[in-house]
């Protein structure tokens, strides 16, 4: 299952580079329709609570430390690992600061 999830976040990884460029390129000029518009805001809130999930899977799921071969599964150390590790560079890179300052304008 975690298998899956990955690969389906690294689906979105690949395309919301993509998706993003052809918005700022082409579609930000202003269109005379909305639906684009707000198809974009759903891709844009669905990749973020996409990430908002990865990181709480993030918290439960086991790692393998390095020069290891046992999955390490007690929770506290998963926390502490993943506080030391990811966390911060997931947390700024998912939270939507474009919406929070600029209102998604």
């Amino acid at each position: 299952l975690r298998l899956a999830w990955d690969q389906a976040v690294l689906v979105c990884l690949v395309l919301e580079p993509l998706v993003i460029t052809l918005d700022v390129s082409f579609l930000s000029t202003g269109l005379p329709d909305d639906s684009m518009h707000d198809a974009l805001d759903v891709f844009y809130w669905a990749i973020t609570t996409l990430y908002v999930i990865d990181i709480f899977f993030n918290f439960i799921t086991g790692y393998v430390p390095v020069g290891s071969n046992h999955v390490v599964k007690q929770w506290p150390l998963i926390v502490w690992n993943y506080l030391n590790g990811w966390f911060i560079p997931d947390l700024v890179a998912t939270v939507p600061w474009e919406r929070m300052f600029h209102g998604g304008e």
